[in-house]
């Protein structure tokens, strides 16, 4: 299996600290040699 790309479901919440996530993932896409996925989800989060 080969993974193109990943992403977090903490980007749902209002609460967490986006940059800091952006960034985290950022480098753990780097240094795994694939591309984080940021769309920012929390649009939806009270429907959810």
């Amino acid at each position: 299996m080969v993974i193109d790309a990943f992403t977090t479901t903490l980007l749902v919440s209002p609460y967490q600290k986006h940059d800091e996530l952006i960034e985290v993932c950022e480098e753990m896409a780097a240094m795994a040699g694939v591309e984080f996925l940021y769309r920012d989800f929390r649009v939806g989060f009270r429907e959810g």
